[in-house]
């Protein structure tokens, strides 16, 4: 049976705006090419996704305590309905100062969502007394995630058969070439998903408001307990470091992976293709992921993901040729579906609730801080060594993931 008792009336709204998100998740697939497309060089895209990772580390803990104090329900929308406008302005600038001031806005809404979209369910589910669903709702998002990526990698390469590479048109008085129809599309459903969600109800309950100066020491109080917290416990810990390093790993390889195709013989109008073929496998996965961690413990496991992870990285540079390339790119994927929803919902085992959209702040700054450095220097180490020397470098990260999982008692 696909879905559990009583899943679907909990979580529908939920489910429904994650396959949106992911079945129109065409940017990342593009976004470097596509700013070297407008006239900007290549480094440039990489380091507008960076600021955005700046934002992140600035606000993430500030918005996770808003989430905390005034609603996740709240802080989600914000980011949904800010991620929308952003999204429907990007291509209508044309100043470099514009754009990163858009993707530094962008980082910031995207800080709104990340502890509070979770720490929102959990807490929906634990109201109802279904814990049983949080493992099955991460599974089921990460089954969902990558069933819109396969239908978003499709509709971007069916993209180029309704409008080739070359294909321009004119809106408002202003030029636009093919790519630009991807930020439209996408900012559209940022506004649709918003809107799914605006019906779906609320188990936190918002804690009544006091004076500012008053809400700012409840705010650093409650920030400081969470560091505290998050650096005690040994499972939240191996997490925090894995999101740390894992993530710098994870930006590494995604910078670096458009171009490792292209010197591998894949061309553009293929990626697509490749990303969906990859997201397919990443339908059934995270269910296998689920029946395995009900028989071995979860830091043994994800430290066995980890070092085939690192085996695979070994040999890139060994690797010639389309296939051989697709391969790789395979096994690190599948690794990311096998390993994310038992390492969140691993993570959620571990949080107080009253702390968890803080504490899932706290993971997410850690995030945002890997993926300013892999990114920050990303820019630069990609016109000076090739992408497959990058990524076997990056791989040296993942040994302290495995060391700080297998410490774990």
């Amino acid at each position: 049976m696909l879905f559990k008792k009583g899943e679907l009336s909990l979580l529908w709204r939920f489910y429904l705006s994650q396959f949106l998100g992911f079945s129109f998740a065409i940017v990342p697939l593009i976004i470097f090419i596509y700013f070297f497309q407008k006239g900007f060089s290549l480094g440039f895209g990489i380091f507008l996704v960076a600021i955005s990772n700046v934002s992140g580390v600035i606000f993430e803990i500030p918005t996770g305590v808003f989430a905390d104090r005034f609603g996740r329900k709240k802080s989600t929308l914000i980011y949904y309905f800010l991620s929308a406008l952003i999204f429907l302005t990007i291509p209508f600038l044309n100043s470099q100062l514009f754009l990163l001031l858009a993707f530094f806005m962008f980082g910031i809404a995207i800080t709104f969502r990340s502890g509070a979209f979770r720490a929102w369910v959990v807490d929906n589910l634990r109201e109802h007394k279904r814990k049983d669903l949080i493992q099955t709702f991460f599974t089921k998002s990460h089954m969902i995630l990558a069933a819109g990526f396969t239908i978003s990698g499709l509709i971007f390469s069916g993209m180029f058969f309704l409008f080739p590479e070359n294909f321009t048109f004119s809106l408002f008085n202003k030029k636009f070439i093919t790519l630009d129809i991807v930020w439209f599309v996408e900012g559209f459903v940022f506004l649709i998903s918003g809107l799914i969600l605006l019906s779906a109800k609320e188990s936190f309950s918002i804690q009544k408001l006091k004076t500012i100066k008053k809400e700012f020491k409840e705010s650093v109080k409650l920030s400081k307990k969470g560091f505290i917290y998050s650096f005690k416990h040994p499972v939240i810990f191996a997490i925090i470091m894995s999101a740390l390093l894992s993530t710098i790993f994870t930006n590494i390889k995604w910078a670096a992976s458009q171009p490792f195709m292209l010197n591998n013989s894949i061309p553009i109008a293929y990626f697509g293709y490749i990303g969906s073929i990859l997201a397919i496998f990443g339908v059934f996965l995270p269910l296998i992921s689920e029946k395995i961690v009900k028989k071995v413990k979860k830091n043994l496991y994800l430290a066995s993901l980890t070092i085939i992870t690192f085996i695979a990285s070994m040999s890139i540079l060994s690797i010639k040729g389309p296939i051989l390339a697709f391969l790789y790119l395979f096994i690190v994927r599948a690794d990311d579906y096998l390993s994310t929803p038992v390492e969140e919902a691993y993570f959620h085992e571990h949080t107080p609730s009253k702390q968890r959209a803080t504490m899932d702040s706290i993971l997410n700054l850690f995030y945002s801080f890997g993926g300013l450095i892999a990114l920050g220097i990303g820019g630069y180490l990609l016109n000076v060594i090739s992408p497959a020397l990058f990524i076997f470098f990056g791989a040296f990260l993942l040994i302290p993931i495995v060391i700080v999982y297998l410490r774990i008692k």
